[in-house]
């Protein structure tokens, strides 16, 4: 599918995504839909909460509960998207690791201040971790509750709206509908 999926959006755009890293190939084809072995992070714990709060079919919400994941990176091997890294990711025997995208092409990703974890085996990360005793749980749990609209208004002082998260008109349309509700709250 990967494959497949740079090769026809190579054509359709006119740009080279072949010429790309793997990972980076991996996590363009995540963004559109298409099924990776990545999962996404970010190194902003409020954008993990813009996440948490922004969903439109929560709009009926007032009070929100939600919990942010905070990841100790260092308790995973490092791979940076550079070009040895699909031998790295193929031939590894890790079955996680950390992605670091510094080096990454995409705005969006940058915006977000995404990171990623590879993992090699299916299901869920925290579940696969409660399974191995010789792997201390390398991630903190907060609990966050509250207003959903106090939480929006704050992320939205801060800067972390959707169309600056995202980049497009689609999200910053979003915001200006969000931030007529927040007022219509009295936030």
């Amino acid at each position: 599918m990967l494959n497949r999926f740079i090769r026809s959006a190579s054509e359709l755009t006119g740009q080279d995504y072949l010429g790309h890293t793997m990972v980076q190939k991996i996590a363009l084809a995540q963004h559109f839909g298409i099924p990776t072995p990545l999962l996404d992070w970010s190194h902003s714990p409020y954008v993990a909460a813009y996440f948490a709060v922004a969903d439109p079919r929560l709009e009926e919400n007032s009070d929100v509960t939600f919990s942010i994941y905070a990841l100790n990176a260092s308790s995973f091997p490092a791979t940076h998207p550079h070009e040895s890294e699909e031998e790295s990711l193929r031939d590894s025997i890790d079955l996680c690791q950390f992605i670091d995208t510094s080096a990454f092409f995409s705005r969006r990703i940058a915006r977000q201040m995404g990171c990623f974890t590879y993992q090699t085996f299916p299901g869920c990360l925290r579940e696969w971790l409660s399974t191995r005793s010789e792997i201390s749980v390398p991630f903190r749990i907060y609990s966050v509750s509250g207003s959903r609209w106090q939480i929006l208004r704050e992320l939205e002082l801060m800067g972390i709206v959707g169309g600056n998260l995202f980049d497009d008109m689609d999200h910053l349309a979003r915001d200006v509908i969000m931030s007529e509700l927040m007022n219509s709250q009295k936030c």
